[in-house]
């Protein structure tokens, strides 16, 4: 049981890193509003930037969440090393 827990925990991690980074790409390809001279976008191309951060955040949830759910897979691993509930220093 304890080897479900700790296999689970690192493969949420994994997602949830893997997630947090996909995001920050996302981020980092947003089109830009302004241009060099100062000139604004149209509104066809605010309105994709703005879809576009909208899934982006949507991915950042998903990775926290499952940042979550491996911190509480991981705290189920040292659970089940130590059944009878007391964590021995060493």
């Amino acid at each position: 049981m304890r080897l479900v827990f700790i296999w689970g925990s690192a493969f949420t991690v994994l997602l949830g890193f893997c997630l947090e980074m996909y995001y920050r790409e996302q981020l980092g390809n947003l089109p830009g509003l302004v241009d060099t001279r100062g000139n604004t976008a149209s509104l066809e191309v605010a309105m994709g930037g703005l879809d576009a951060y909208v899934r982006a955040k949507q991915i950042r949830i998903y990775g926290f969440m499952s940042l979550g759910v491996g911190a509480l897979l991981c705290a189920g691993a040292v659970a089940t090393k130590y059944p009878d509930g007391k964590i021995r220093a060493g």
